[in-house]
């Protein structure tokens, strides 16, 4: 084989071995492309649930609120109609 056969012969096996590699870059890079696209998603809907979260703490702290409101009011009712029991039957005893 001939000095010059050698190094077609060396650079053919060195281009087949970039081609390989190419091939094999291509592949991670879809690979990893397909996992950042996964993660977006996943990132989307993590989002998406922490606002409905965010959102329902919000109705709870309103909801506690209210109920918090209703029951003052209905313990001003009960010392009203205590105070108001008290004095019928203070009168009724006169």
């Amino acid at each position: 084989m001939s000095e010059k056969d050698q190094i077609i012969n060396q650079l053919t096996q060195e281009l087949a071995k970039e081609r390989k590699n190419s091939a094999e870059q291509k592949q991670v890079i879809g690979n990893l492309h397909q996992q950042l696209q996964t993660e977006q998603e996943t990132n989307a809907n993590l989002k998406q649930k922490l606002s409905q979260q965010e959102q329902n703490h919000a109705n709870l702290i309103n909801a506690y609120q209210i109920t918090l409101k209703d029951k003052q009011a209905a313990e001003k009712q009960v010392n009203y109609y205590e105070t108001q029991l008290k004095i019928i039957v203070k009168s009724i005893y006169q």
